[in-house]
């Protein structure tokens, strides 16, 4: 199958606590470090959910998987409590005529643990979609101990 995607014309997570801090990637300029594996990533200036995003198109017909870039990584304890959310949209059928399974799990990684959660029971086809969940350790299935 091949599927071509556009997807986060805007990822953020957003804190929970009084100073709002907030790590955002718009994709206004470049695609601020994302890479995908499975896949050809582009990064396009215009028609995101209010400005650039990335696009992935399926190079394989199987798995692919987009990773961070640098602003992701790290100690995100302060976001405890925050909001993660991002935009998405499915902008081609696979060769079966269905959009992509799975679309839009996000898998969160480190220190020795892993964490995945499914933002869309609907898929997003042709129109951009907002994913928004509690970046809190509930939310993403894990102990509070894990998640600290």
């Amino acid at each position: 199958m091949k599927y071509a995607i556009a997807a986060a014309a805007f990822m953020a997570v957003s804190s929970g606590a009084a100073s709002a801090a907030t790590i955002v990637n718009s994709f206004d300029n470049d695609a601020e470090g994302w890479t995908v594996s499975g896949g050809n990533l582009t990064w396009q200036a215009t028609g995101g959910n209010s400005g650039g995003y990335i696009s992935i198109a399926d190079g394989t017909g199987t798995f692919m998987q987009a990773s961070s870039g640098s602003s992701f990584l790290g100690n995100l304890s302060a976001f405890d409590g925050g909001m993660f959310s991002f935009d998405a949209i499915q902008t081609a059928q696979g060769t079966s005529g269905s959009y992509l399974s799975g679309f839009g799990i996000v898998r969160l990684s480190g220190g020795g643990i892993t964490a995945s959660l499914d933002f869309f029971t609907v898929y997003p086809t042709n129109t951009w979609q907002t994913a928004s969940v509690l970046f809190d350790a509930a939310t993403w299935g894990l102990s509070q101990l894990a998640w600290d």
